[in-house]
């Protein structure tokens, strides 16, 4: 499943309205974190979790460095946090040294979107409404988010 891959490549699979991410480290090995086991390492066919997974290629990847990463937060207590330490923001740490989400991103700015366009669009809404507006927003971003995100290969067990 992994002939197409290097490692530093960022992975993606589907997980329910969102992707989740990680690393591939070589050797079957894709470092991630989820709420369930926060950072760990595990095979490549776990990861993929009986799905398709999508590879972002980093040619640019000093597996040294890599390496000495992942390490650090193996020998930490990182535990999952949707906002501040999720599986995207863990990978983007390792490949760049800062934590970095494009869907918590875009989520942010479509809640922020629709959250305003509640009052814009005329008359007074009352909190309610805009907190619904405000969440329509924030799945429309991050669904757009998934969509437009661009990929190098496909892998499919």
């Amino acid at each position: 499943m992994d002939s197409k891959i290097k490692p530093g490549d960022k992975l993606y699979r589907s997980k329910s309205i969102v992707e989740h991410s990680g690393v591939y480290l070589g050797n079957n090995q894709v470092v991630h974190n989820s709420p369930s086991n926060h950072t760990e390492v595990v095979g490549l066919e776990e990861f993929a979790d009986g799905k398709a997974v999508k590879v972002i290629s980093n040619q640019h990847t000093d597996v040294g460095e890599l390496n000495a990463r992942v390490q650090t937060l193996l020998s930490k207590e990182t535990k999952y946090q949707l906002f501040s330490n999720n599986c995207e923001q863990v990978s983007s740490f390792l490949l760049t040294g800062k934590k970095y989400s494009p869907q918590i991103a875009a989520t942010g700015v479509g809640f922020v979107g629709g959250f305003a366009g509640a009052y814009i669009s005329g008359g007074k809404p009352n909190i309610k409404s805009a907190l619904m507006f405000g969440a329509l927003g924030a799945l429309i971003g991050c669904l757009v988010s998934n969509a437009t995100r661009e990929y190098d290969d496909v892998i499919t067990q």
